[in-house]
């Protein structure tokens, strides 16, 4: 099966245009995938559910359109006959890299996404230390990561 760019190559390159829509990515169809039924789901509690989805549905659309902003430059420069479609990995690897930083740029770099998944990893922790008939003698046991560098920066 050949892809629309190869089917009206002739086309593209007479308009200079590239009209073919911008494909959805592995990447934000497994975050679909993983954000939908959290939504749905009566068993979660909606401090939880709203963290998650929050987080989930921005990461979407970050990813969603700093993939479009890309492809969109590049399948419109192709069609322009600026440059040629990217075979050299270090092509590839220039507009990977830009991706990555304006992911860290809209809060939505790696260490960024891995705080925010502890903070809800630690409000299920709370919910279920909330069943704990012993809650009182666990409060303040677990420190979280912002607790603490709030506390070293106070001393």
């Amino acid at each position: 099966m050949k892809l629309a760019d190869e089917r009206n190559r002739d086309q593209i390159l007479a308009e200079r245009k590239y009209y073919y829509g911008i494909p959805v990515t592995k990447d934000v169809q497994r975050l679909r995938r993983l954000l939908d039924p959290v939504i749905s789901d009566p068993f979660i509690p909606d401090e939880i559910r709203n963290a998650v989805v929050d987080l989930l549905d921005n990461r979407i659309q970050v990813l969603g359109s700093l993939y479009s902003d890309e492809f969109e430059k590049y399948s419109n420069d192709l069609a322009k006959g600026k440059h040629g479609t990217f075979t050299d990995l270090d092509d590839v690897n220039k507009i990977h890299n830009k991706i990555v930083e304006q992911q860290r740029l809209r809060c939505c770099g790696i260490a960024q996404i891995e705080e925010e998944v502890y903070e809800i990893r630690a409000l299920i922790q709370d919910y279920f230390d909330s069943f704990n008939p012993h809650r009182r003698w666990w409060q303040g046991k677990r420190a979280r990561p912002g607790k603490k560098r709030e506390a070293a920066s106070d001393s």
